[in-house]
């Protein structure tokens, strides 16, 4: 039973990767995850020029559950030769831990499969739904319309409904500092994020610092290649160096990830 399991696995890896080499011919586009189970989904798909869908590629019926059967369909390998890994400017999809990152490059290596991995892909707010963007000195509450452990359309409010849970943010500077001697004025930029859910809250940061020498310089980089969890009730500071010249953080890609708090 076991060796019939292990063929129709193979058989079904062998299918997923074959089938996108013979349609794209060229580059293959690979698309990770975390599902609602905590587990680790890929797709391989033909690599296009254009911009795929969440929704497009979440519905792909090739899609890959675990890393251990995503090794088995790059071990078998196909015609591709090259894999561009990336989180292709799309909220929703995210990279698994470095640890795993790295079982994935030697199944790639030992296919003989080139595995281009963008950790820091450049992204733009504009490109992004379902966001809230904060200036520095800004501080407010914000809820959201539910869709099921997604959280989408974050509109501000006044007063925050606890039954409905919220999110509030504050982008501000401090003088205080861990290190000795303490500096005189405050300089140093931290952005606090307070969860009023009842559950666990996922969601993913962009920072636009001010460039000194080109004052039109728009750019955001993440503030973390992986997602933020916040626990229920709980709240997080993230600090930058004293002089740190934030001018606007995004957060997007928000989602619950576990079962209310009784």
């Amino acid at each position: 039973m076991k060796l019939l399991l292990s063929l129709v696995a193979a058989i079904f890896a062998m299918s997923i990767f074959h089938g996108v080499a013979r349609a794209g011919g060229g580059s293959t586009e690979l698309y990770s995850w975390k599902d609602n189970d905590g587990e680790w989904v890929y797709v391989l798909a033909n690599g296009t020029n254009r911009q795929k869908t969440v929704q497009e590629i979440k519905k792909d019926r090739k899609q890959i559950k675990g890393t251990a059967a995503l090794q088995k369909a790059l071990a078998l390998g196909g015609t591709t030769e090259e894999v561009l890994w990336s989180d292709h400017f799309l909220p929703g999809f995210e990279f698994p831990p470095e640890e795993t990152r790295k079982e994935i490059e030697k199944a790639a290596k030992k296919a003989k499969i080139k595995l281009v991995i963008y950790l820091d892909s450049p992204i733009h707010p504009t490109m992004i739904e379902d966001k809230v963007s904060l200036k520095l000195g800004e501080e407010f509450s914000f809820e959201f319309k539910r869709d099921g452990d997604r959280l989408l359309q974050p509109s501000k409010v006044k007063a925050a409904d606890a039954k409905k849970g919220s999110v509030h943010i504050k982008l501000s500077t401090t003088d205080a500092s861990p290190f000795p001697p303490p500096r005189a004025g405050a300089t140093r930029p931290y952005l606090s994020v307070d969860n009023n859910f009842d559950q666990t809250l996922s969601y993913r940061v962009l920072v636009r610092k001010k460039d000194p020498d080109n004052a039109h310089h728009k750019s955001f980089d993440k503030l973390t290649i992986d997602t933020i969890s916040l626990p229920s009730g709980e709240a997080m500071n993230n600090c930058w160096a004293f002089d740190t010249l934030v001018e606007e953080v995004v957060l997007y890609d928000f989602k619950l990830l576990d079962k209310p708090v009784k």
